[in-house]
């Protein structure tokens, strides 16, 4: 059975001991706090400091991690090692190799285990696990790291009962302090069972999309924040159908949450054509368009790019929004589909519908450019 946890020199030993350069002679700057318990001396009376949080100095080598092959059970980022020998890398003013530096590190966050293969305690931390991976690089398993420890109570807290208090101060560390990315907060929300990250991530999986390496499906969208406001905006069953089959068809494995916003707004806002479009040809809109756009469009198929260029200087989906008229009302032009007017496209930029549209949701500034984008060229 794989262990929940491996130790910092072997996640990196693992990933790039074949090709890890020696870093031995790089400095390591800045000095250790002192009153700092050695952990050796600690492992001998445990029992004093039960239930209490201390500052402990541990061995690299005594530090450990999630394994990073269990996706679903770290509620922690992976260890990226290119990350960590980047910084170790970088100069300072006068020329010299950063190295590692103790003043900056800091202290570490962690909890006192108990691997009872090996019969050994070890330090696991959930907070800190690059700043020992780069000590490791360039200290090698006798560097020490200074580490606030939480110390059990004996009998009262198995590895397994302790994930969740662990998996909390990530949690609030990731969303209240350091400014994680989405990836990072919504892993730890949904350990700490927050009703509103397990109803993200089930709803992911519904739409077969990956978020975090929580799931297994092959495309992934990171991007959960646009997500969640797509489906507080433009409705759940418009945001699910979108991202299905965007999923579905699309080529990317990283999925544009952009894309499926502006697809999510198409339906919100043009809700009565789309019902009569499928009530007319019997077909799915959202699967007739997403097919056509990343399948069987003629002479070539759209990439995400195409459906959200030029919408980073807006943050409304009202320009990819626009790509995805475009497209259909291409795809009206090549494909013959019954519509409910004897107009040459779905929609054109004279459609009343539209010209309300702008007139309730857009500033007249970006009129001109918005129906510059619907119609094909």
């Amino acid at each position: 059975m794989q262990s929940s946890h491996a130790s910092i020199p072997q996640i990196v030993d693992e990933k790039i001991g074949h090709m890890l350069k020696d870093y031995s002679s790089y400095p390591i700057r800045g000095s250790l706090p002192n009153n700092f318990v050695l952990f050796e001396d600690l492992k001998k009376n445990i029992k004093k400091y039960e239930g209490q949080k201390i500052g402990v100095l541990v061995k690299v080598k005594d530090i450990k991690t999630f394994n990073q092959k269990n996706r679903k059970h770290r509620f922690n980022r992976l260890v990226n090692t290119d990350n960590c020998i980047k910084y170790i890398n970088q100069k300072s003013k006068n020329g010299s190799f950063i190295g590692f530096c103790y003043d900056y590190a800091g202290v570490l966050i962690g909890t006192l285990k108990y691997d009872y293969e090996e019969e050994q305690w070890y330090v696991f931390i959930n907070q800190g696990q690059h700043r020992a991976t780069m000590a490791y690089i360039i200290g090698g398993n006798e560097i020490l790291m200074p580490v606030v420890v939480d110390i059990p109570v004996s009998n009262t807290k198995s590895n397994e009962d302790s994930v969740l208090p662990e998996a909390l101060i990530h949690y609030v560390d990731a969303t209240q302090r350091t400014g994680q990315t989405q990836p990072d907060k919504l892993r730890s929300a949904w350990f700490c069972k927050i009703p509103q990250a397990i109803y993200l991530v089930d709803f992911y999986d519904e739409c077969g999309v990956d978020v975090g390496g929580l799931l297994n499906h092959s495309k992934s969208c990171d991007s959960w924040g646009y997500i969640e406001d797509s489906i507080q905006k433009y409705g759940e069953e418009n945001t699910k159908r979108a991202f299905t089959y965007i999923a579905k068809y699309c080529k990317e494995e990283k999925i544009n949450a952009k894309a499926v916003i502006g697809l999510a707004a198409l339906a919100f806002h043009f809700e009565d054509r789309i019902e009569a479009f499928e009530n007319l040809n019997v077909e799915d809109f959202f699967q007739t368009i997403t097919k056509y756009v990343f399948v069987d469009r003629k002479p070539k198929v759209i990439s995400m790019s195409d459906l959200t260029k030029h919408s980073g200087t807006l943050k409304s989906p009202y320009l990819p929004m626009c790509m995805w008229i475009r497209y259909v009302n291409e795809m009206f032009e090549w494909v013959p589909y019954d519509k409910e007017n004897q107009a040459n496209l779905w929609m054109s930029r004279r459609s009343k519908e539209w010209q309300k549209f702008l007139m309730d949701n857009v500033e007249d500034i970006y009129h001109d450019m918005f129906n510059g984008r619907i119609e094909p060229n």
